[in-house]
């Protein structure tokens, strides 16, 4: 039989909830920015993390903040890349 110390120590640790003026400056937008992000389908399936309402406020779990950090990185350095390799294709062609 499992005991709850075997639980608790596979666990993972409690995720942290951040308020959304916190999550805007994490962003450097406005909080009208997040606001509507929240409303975009687009960025609900770039991976924008649902709010959850707590006595009115807003909060954002910092784990899905930072997967969706992560797949905007990836997405950056994917643009980025695809851009040098057409760079390096149009100067072989010179």
């Amino acid at each position: 039989m499992i005991t709850e110390e075997e639980i608790a120590a596979v666990s993972l640790p409690a995720d942290e909830l951040i308020p959304d003026p916190e999550t805007a400056k994490a962003f450097r937008v406005t909080l009208m920015t997040v606001f509507r992000w929240s409303k975009n389908p687009k960025m609900k399936a770039a991976g924008w993390p649902d709010a959850v309402q707590i006595n009115g406020r807003n909060y954002r779990s910092r784990r899905a903040l930072d997967a969706f950090k992560e797949g905007l990185f990836r997405q950056a350095l994917k643009a980025r890349g695809g851009a040098a390799a057409m760079a390096e294709k149009g100067a072989s062609r010179d």
